[in-house]
């Protein structure tokens, strides 16, 4: 018999094969138990990695639940304080309404209205001759029987600039023909004037200015001495001629072709007070 449970030959003693298989099994149902009992090693190691995932998700899943919750209530909430609002606003306008009538009813103005406000737009007139004020208003206006026409024409500072530049070009023109003349010269011809029927607005345009019907104004005759013409009306405006009234009654015509050439020439006249 030899040494390691073998026998001459090299044969191993009978039961050694059993035992051996025995110890085996024994070994593979431990590690099966611990597997089904998740006392396993590498077990534990991957069900720790599934379970942080399934963690995260949950995590992810809570978070997503109270946002969408906060949101629901945030709306909610929204939602009742503004129907609380318009329930409100509309038992104030209706009770405002009803106490409208009432003082409509009893013919007495309600104080708590607000005082009404001019919405009306302002337009900017700029140069605009100002209406003819008939002989009988002015009477009625002295006999203090009517309040007095104030017309009141604001400009921009850019556009009072160009009006004193405007006025100083003038002024040296002006100055040059005074000079020219005293020199004997003779002085350039005047440029022919811008002057048109608006048809749309209905108005005369006399280069800057604009004459509107019953615009008062001052007619200039070069041919007369004194370059005075006297004080008219407009009564009509037509695309070829004007047609003008003064206070005597009479009526007179001016071609657009007279006023172009500068023979005749329109100056405003202002309302009186």
């Amino acid at each position: 018999v030899l040494g390691g449970g073998e026998i001459a030959g090299g044969e191993p003693m009978p039961g050694t094969q059993d035992s051996a298989r025995d110890g085996g099994d024994s070994a593979l149902q431990a590690e099966l138990d611990a597997i089904v009992n998740g006392t396993h090693a590498g077990l534990a190691a991957e069900l720790s990695k599934h379970t942080a995932v399934r963690d995260a998700k949950v995590a992810l899943a809570a978070r997503r639940r109270d946002e969408q919750l906060r949101n629901s209530r945030a709306i909610a909430d929204c939602e009742d304080k503004q129907s609380d609002d318009t329930c409100r606003e509309d038992c104030e306008d209706l009770r405002d309404r009803m106490c409208n009538v009432v003082y409509a009813k009893y013919g007495k103005p309600n104080p708590q209205m607000p005082a009404p406000v001019d919405l009306t737009p302002t337009c900017r007139e700029r140069k605009r001759a100002p209406l003819y004020q008939a002989p009988w208003l002015a009477a009625v206006q002295r006999r203090r029987l009517l309040p007095a026409v104030q017309i009141r024409y604001a400009l921009s500072d850019v556009e009072v600039e160009e009006d004193l530049d405007a006025l100083l070009q003038e002024a040296e023109k002006t100055k040059q023909a005074r000079e020219a003349e005293a020199r004997g010269e003779d002085a350039e011809p005047d440029e022919p004037l811008d002057v048109h029927h608006e048809k749309q607005q209905g108005a005369l345009v006399y280069g800057e200015l604009v004459f509107e019907r019953w615009a008062a104004v001052q007619i200039c005759d070069k041919a007369l001495p004194s370059g005075q013409a006297g004080d008219w009306c407009i009564t009509a405006i037509g695309p070829l001629e004007v047609t003008l009234r003064n206070t005597e009654g009479a009526r007179t015509k001016v071609s657009l072709a007279a006023l172009r050439s500068r023979r005749l020439a329109f100056t405003p006249l202002g309302v009186e007070p």
